[in-house]
């Protein structure tokens, strides 16, 4: 197993942690910010799955399904299983030969390393999971 195929398993893990624990929360914690401004936590756990669609689609030329948006447990059950599949496939992408993929976004045709796709991935997943767990700590209402 390769590095990064080794922290995509590990993200893949905390995504159904973090879901799960925040099933543990009132209703309420989908509508919370940090700030002002800020996104709710519904929304960055609804960009886990956006980013997962964008970078299986970068990867497999696959393109995204319709994100549903997260508000309540019933709609987060849901999401952790797509999430799940959308890991693997990125776990999958991991123990392929390091080649060059190619996709369009909005600045037109783009042609990288797998490699550096899937280090994003983890590398701003890293960083979404710190910012949800602060504001899931610190505003909470008791």
């Amino acid at each position: 197993m390769n590095a990064i195929e080794y922290a995509l398993k590990h993200m893949a893990w905390s995504n159904q942690k973090i879901f799960k624990a925040i099933e543990e929360f009132p209703e309420e914690i989908y509508e919370l910010r940090a700030a002002e401004n800020e996104w709710t936590i519904g929304r960055l756990l609804t960009h886990f799955i956006g980013a997962a669609e964008w970078y299986r689609y970068c990867l497999t030329g696959q393109k995204w399904e319709e994100v549903v948006a997260i508000g309540s447990h019933e709609i987060l059950k849901s999401q952790a299983i797509h999430l799940g599949n959308l890991d693997s496939v990125l776990i999958n992408q991991a123990t392929l030969p390091d080649e060059s993929v190619s996709y369009v976004d909005e600045s037109g045709p783009k042609t990288v390393l797998r490699s550096l796709i899937l280090a994003q991935t983890v590398s701003r997943g890293i960083s979404n999971r710190m910012i949800n767990f602060s504001r899931a700590e610190t505003k909470t209402p008791a």
